[in-house]
């Protein structure tokens, strides 16, 4: 029996997916990834989805999915994970004594009580599964059969040092970066492929909806989508997934905002916001093993805070000097919630004074008992002319450019890494952490210092269109996209015509990021012909066309399909 007809049959999972027609992408998707044979209308949904005209001969390890919001994913997971728990058998793989988990890891620890609650459910909702429970713990279920089934937060810690047969990432582009990491989904990732490396049946599968192209699950995208291999993506619509779903709300979504309806239902990644900072730019500025300078005679520095009242947000303080060219970060101190606000400035004034700082900068949104609390400690504090976003922009060109040197801190890289960028009108862009639950203190405290002892923090604040990152001024964007992208979108349609007979419409406009509409408009501007849906081939304009022979189907009896190439 395998993980499909599980599904059909009554005793195991049938109750789950009443109406079976309503699944047909989702059993294409696992027939996919356990290498079963497709119907016809199922290879479509699979062509579709993959880019791909034929499933990978060998077995898939990795599966890298991209589905809408509403469209079936933690049912999926949770299949997956109990079929795989309870009626593959594993012991070949395994030591004396060796106990294989089945991870399913999530963006909290509500959400992974949620997920564990559900497979709870599916174990208690047959008698032959119920009989199989042995342990029924917080965030885990031991079965009979020696198989645990482990329902986590998204922390790399506790993967460590347990043999996985499967790990399922729930929503892993809404995984909130550690304080002390900015690559949390990475380092998920890492631990758990060894865990993995000795099971040759191992499956990691990483699903959820998009959001900001950048981590784990955009990287996975670029190097895999539409190529064959081991490592299948998945990239789909909600009413692809779930044809039941009200099309008629997801009309009013995509009226009341396009840009979020695109990602929550059409599975597109978000074109207005992008990272701030690269993570390499952040890292090429710390210094390695320096935490802290201490004060040098003859030096001036300039010091800023970041207040918080001591409930949600820390209270970070930041000193920096400047030596010829170059910003120097010597202090970073960050008080925790939850904390007295009146010791924290008691022991921030002492710092301050240490370093000869009896004047400070703090953000805009300081209470004035911020500042009767430093007076009264002796230290002046003068609110910033520069908005949040402003001080970003502005510490970004200094760290583009290698003029700061930060300190060895975790958190602040952290944070700087993980500051989102988003257009906004008349040409200015926004930064911060957009993420629910993310924090930026000791970066945007680090960035107020900066900024000022650079003397920038007096200016009028600085476009970012000289970094390449900003957006261009209204007249300029009124012409369309731009020609260095219009280049790019032909010379990379060329390379895959030569690469594989014809350019995937869908495969450009990830790579490029921007939308299917501008990149299908200019590649019918600059001359290529649309010979099948999404599909371009050299027009007319290029001379004589010369693809690639296409690959035909040879039908066998009604269901069924074979590719092979004609």
């Amino acid at each position: 029996m395998n993980i499909i007809e599980a599904m059909e049959r009554p005793g195991f999972f049938s109750h789950l997916f009443k109406d079976q027609r309503t699944w047909l992408s989702w059993k294409a998707f696992l027939k996919t990834l356990f290498g079963l044979k497709m119907s016809k209308e199922e290879l479509e949904c699979f062509q579709k989805c993959t880019e791909l005209d034929a499933p990978y001969d060998g077995r898939v390890r990795e599966a890298w999915v991209l589905v809408g919001r509403r469209g079936g994913k933690s049912s999926i997971a949770a299949l997956i994970a109990v079929w795989l728990a309870c009626y593959k058998d594993w012991s070949e793989y395994l030591r004396p004594g060796e106990r294989p988990y089945v991870f399913v890891v999530s963006v909290t620890k509500f959400q992974a009580r949620i997920v564990k609650d559900y497979v709870l459910g599916i174990l208690e909702s047959e008698p032959d599964m119920r009989s199989m429970i042995s342990v029924n713990r917080q965030f885990e279920i031991d079965l009979t059969n020696g198989v645990t089934i482990s329902c986590l937060p998204c922390t790399y810690r506790a993967i460590r040092g347990k043999t996985v047969v499967c790990a399922i990432l729930e929503e892993v582009c809404f995984w909130r970066w550690e304080e002390e990491s900015a690559v949390q989904d990475k380092e998920v990732v890492r631990a758990l492929r060894p865990s993995m490396s000795n099971i040759p049946e191992s499956l990691l599968i990483a699903i959820s909806t998009p959001y900001v192209a950048q981590g784990i699950m955009a990287e996975s995208f670029n190097e895999h989508y539409g190529i064959q291999g081991s490592s299948l993506c998945w990239k789909a619509s909600t009413l692809t997934m779930n044809p039941t779903y009200p099309k008629e709300e997801i009309k009013e979504e995509y009226e009341k905002d396009p840009e979020s309806a695109a990602s929550e239902y059409g599975a597109e990644w978000r074109s207005d916001i992008s990272g701030a900072i690269p993570p390499e730019v952040v890292d090429a500025a710390k210094v390695p093993n320096r935490f802290e300078l201490e004060p040098l005679g003859g030096t001036d520095y300039i010091g800023a805070i970041d207040p918080s009242g001591g409930r949600r947000d820390s209270f970070t303080m930041a000193i920096v000097h400047r030596e010829e060219r170059k910003v120097v970060v010597d202090v970073i101190r960050e008080a925790r919630p939850p904390f007295r606000p009146e010791s924290v400035v008691e022991e921030f004034s002492d710092v301050f004074k240490k370093y000869r700082v009896s004047e400070i900068q703090s953000d805009r949104y300081a209470g004035e008992w911020v500042v009767s609390s430093f007076r009264d400690c002796g230290v002046r504090i003068k609110p910033a002319k520069l908005t949040k976003s402003e001080f970003y922009l502005e510490v970004m060109a200094l760290l583009n450019n290698g003029s700061i040197e930060l300190l060895d801190n975790k958190r602040l890289a952290g944070q700087f890494k993980s500051l989102q960028r988003r257009p906004r009108s008349g040409g200015k862009d926004m930064i911060d952490n957009f993420l629910q639950g993310g924090h930026d203190d000791c970066a945007n405290v680090c960035a107020i210092a900066c900024v000022n002892v650079a003397g920038r923090g007096e200016q009028e604040p600085a476009r970012a269109y000289h970094l390449g990152m900003g957006r261009k001024p209204a007249k300029e964007e009124d012409k369309g996209i731009s020609e260095s992208l219009r280049r790019d979108i032909k010379e990379r349609a060329l390379s895959m015509i030569e690469e594989r007979g014809y350019a995937s419409l869908g495969i450009l406009a990830h790579s490029l990021r921007c939308s299917e509409e501008a990149v299908r408009e200019h590649l019918k501007e600059t001359g290529f012909k649309e010979h099948r849906k999404n599909r371009f081939i050299r027009g007319e304009r290029f001379g004589k066309e010369t693809p690639s022979t296409p690959k035909r189907e040879e039908y066998h009896g009604e269901d069924e399909v074979k590719i092979y190439a004609g």
